[in-house]
């Protein structure tokens, strides 16, 4: 059985305070980005689909460390772009060792995988492996 996903935004939230925003505050902003997940091409698109004006990114390597150095490093080569924003993704939020940088106002962006119609057979399918495996 082949089930089709793909990643939708859902949540855009200031990372130092916790405040929500919706995801068209967006549009027609200069940011900055950062991502150490397995695909950041793909975030920083997503992103772009949102209608941000990506003026400097950062790909990483997957799990890669965050340190207060890492992000006063990314803060200054973006410097000449002047970014209006930064954003990441919750993953590498989560692991970052501060969440407020004088010099970054970051933005954390959340996203969900969605099945879409393909949802109910993709449960079936654990169902059915789950009942397999207890048998």
């Amino acid at each position: 059985m082949i089930v089709t996903a793909g990643y939708r935004p859902v949540r855009l939230f200031e990372a130092a305070t916790g405040r929500e925003r919706p995801l068209g505050f967006l549009s027609g902003v200069r940011a900055a980005a950062f991502a150490g997940i397995a695909r950041p091409e793909a975030f920083f698109r997503t992103l772009e689909d949102l209608g941000v004006r990506l003026v400097y990114s950062c790909a990483l390597p997957d799990h890669h460390p965050l340190s207060p150095p890492l992000l006063s490093s990314l803060v200054e080569t973006a410097a000449a772009q002047a970014p209006e924003l930064w954003l990441t993704t919750e993953k590498d939020w989560v692991r970052l060792a501060v969440t407020r940088s004088p010099a970054m106002d970051l933005w954390v962006l959340g996203i969900v995988l969605d099945l879409a119609e393909d949802s109910s057979r993709f449960k079936d399918l654990v169902r059915r492996a789950i009942r397999s495996s207890v048998e």
